[in-house]
């Protein structure tokens, strides 16, 4: 908790609620007291590699028919960070993340990216709340910053 700021989890509902706006607007005040060349941005991404096409065209009003191939298609994860240098650090997995996979990136991959005062921003997606994703923030002393709702 680096901002002294504890963000809570809010449905999509509450996007215009008075203290989410507020929340918002302190979370970006404090985000440009920081020198931005610290601030390094981390994200998920998943990948289909479903080859097959649900939806086609065809030419006057005639049927639409078409060949899949027999497949069975893969999650793929792509997670990265990235800062305004350009420095990088990313990974790849099949499946979605885990605790395991997310606090393993964070000690072989992230930490070893890292400078004396970087803020790691990040979503709030479940995983990175967790218990053992926090004991690794904590042991590697990681400066981590949520997201807003």
């Amino acid at each position: 908790m680096l901002f002294g700021i504890t963000f809570c989890h809010f449905t999509p509902q509450s996007v215009n609620v008075p203290d989410v706006i507020v929340k918002r607007k302190t979370w970006i005040e404090k985000l440009l007291e920081c020198d931005k060349n610290k601030l390094i941005f981390l994200d998920e991404i998943g990948v289909n590699t479903d080859l097959t096409r649900i939806y086609g065209r065809a030419v006057n009003g005639n049927r639409c028919v078409d060949k899949a191939p027999v497949n069975i298609p893969k999650n793929t994860t792509i997670l990265s960070s990235i800062c305004l240098s350009g420095k990088a650090a990313y990974t790849t997995y099949q499946g979605g993340t885990t605790n395991d996979k997310f606090s393993d990136y964070l000690k072989n991959m992230l930490a070893l990216t890292l400078h004396d005062g970087d803020i790691v921003i990040m979503d709030n997606m479940k995983t990175h709340h967790s218990k053992a994703v926090r004991s690794v923030i904590d042991e590697l002393h990681i400066n981590v910053v949520y997201l807003p709702s």
